[in-house]
Formats: structure tokens, sequence, C-alpha cells
């Protein structure tokens, strides 16, 4: 509850039993004004006047000086308001000087019909207003349920999201470990053909000495062929010689014998 301002309450005249006076020593009044055409009496002209519509909390009319709603205000720091406008007043109010003394008049039983039936229109702004107010708080509930939802669904939607990301890390961590199995075998692998690598430009180098080996082989069978052949041809050509060397004896023999036959022939005549 706000503070109640600051106010001393002056006791009508008992000769003007509806006219009384409130001093405010504060800032703040604390009362609600509209403008209202009010009669003072029963035979008086109807004029614009400032009538205190209510107050910024209940309680403070009764604490500054039994203030009513429906009081009109007709002076301040002893200056009358008769004759001026509702916004006259209102700047009155405003530029007093501390302590503001205020007077207010109450009106008379004849003329309480004229001021609910000039406040009136007043009293329906006031309910309109109210109800605009009222719209407006029900629509301002609406949004924040609206808000709420949305931040709800967002919510859902990020607790969705995160649970995903962490099944995704799960996922990586996991393929992370066999990872680590597949750089093993992989290096393995890499070591095992490393190897076979080496081995393989060891059988060429061997095969290379093989086949070096193998054409030196090849060209002492191929000598060892030739040197053969012509052996054989040495040997035949040896034998040929001989066979000739064996006929051209035998017919030297065979000559010697016919010759020896001619010459012992003749001896024996």
């Amino acid at each position: 509850m706000a503070k109640a301002p600051m106010a001393t309450f002056t006791a009508p005249h008992p000769s003007d039993p509806g006219l009384y006076h409130v001093e405010f020593s504060g800032d703040r009044l604390g009362i609600r004004f509209q403008s209202a055409m009010v009669k003072l009496s029963p035979s008086a002209a109807a004029k614009e006047m400032a009538v205190v519509d209510g107050f910024t909390d209940e309680a403070w009319g009764d604490w500054v000086g039994e203030v009513r709603v429906g009081d009109c205000v007709v002076g301040v720091n002893g200056e009358e308001t008769e004759g001026r406008t509702y916004s006259e007043v209102l700047d009155m109010l405003r530029r007093a000087t501390l302590p503001r003394r205020i007077g207010f008049r109450r009106f008379a039983k004849g003329v309480k019909s004229d001021f609910r039936k000039s406040t009136k229109g007043g009293m329906l702004r006031a309910i309109d207003e109210l109800s605009r107010q009222v719209l407006q708080a029900i629509e301002r509930r609406e949004a924040a349920v609206k808000v709420h939802r949305e931040v709800h669904a967002v919510r859902e939607a990020y607790y969705k999201k995160t649970s995903r990301v962490e099944e995704e890390l799960t996922k990586v961590q996991q393929q992370r470990l066999h990872g680590h199995d597949m750089d093993d075998r992989l290096a393995q692998l890499e070591k095992a053909i490393s190897e076979a690598a080496h081995l393989k430009r060891r059988l060429v180098s061997e095969v290379r000495s093989l086949r070096a080996g193998l054409k030196k082989v090849q060209d002492a069978h191929d000598l060892v062929f030739y040197a053969h052949m012509g052996l054989r041809h040495a040997a035949r050509d040896l034998e040929r010689e001989v066979e000739r060397s064996a006929a051209r004896r035998r017919h030297a023999a065979s000559s010697e014998a016919a010759e020896a036959r001619r010459t012992g022939g003749g001896r024996a005549h």
C-alpha cells in the first residue's frame, strides 16, 4: 500500500457546514478529479468544476479529512476557483506552493441528484476505461500464455535436439574407439605391405641374379655343345682318316703279297 499524503483537516464553519479545508504538506494529493457540470444550489446555474472522483488508495479518503467522492474544489491557497475551467483548476493545483490549502464544498441534499446526473457520463467513461483495462489484462495474459507455450515448445525442441546430439556424440565416440582399432590394423597392414614390398625387391634381385646365372649356364652349355659338335666332327674325320689309313695299309699289304708271289714264282722256274 502506498504511503498516505501528509494532510491536516479543518472542520467546516457552523455558518457554512458544506465548506471545509484540507492542508497538504506533501507533493502528492492522492486524489483523482474529474470535470463535471455542477449546481451548487437548486436555483444556481450549472458550472464546470473539478470534482473528487476517487483516491489512489481507498484509505486516503478517511485519512486526509473525510474527503468524499463528489466534493468540489472551490479554492486553492486562498484563491477561489469560481469561474475557472476544469483545466485551469488542475493547473492551480499543480502550481500551488507547499503547503497547499485546498477548499472543498460538499453538495447539499437538494443537488446530489444533479451531480450524479452530471457525472453519469464520467462514470460510464470510467467503467469503459476499466473494461478496456480488463480486456488488455486478458490479452496480456493470453499473450503471456502463448509465449509460455512457445517457450515450452522451444524447450522441448531443444531437449530433443540435445538428446540427438548426445546420441550422435556417443556414436562418434564409439566410432573413434573403433577407429583406433582400425588404425592399429591399418598400421599392421601397412607394415605387412612394406615387408612384402621388401621381399618382392629381394625376389626381383634374386630372379635377376638367377637369370644372369642361367645366361652364363646357357652360354657354357652352348660352348659345350659347340665343343661337342667340334669333337664329333673331329672324331668322324679321325675315323675316316683311320679307315683310309687302314685301307692304304691293306692295299699296301695286298700289293706286297702279290709282289712276293710274283717274285717267288719266278725263282721256282
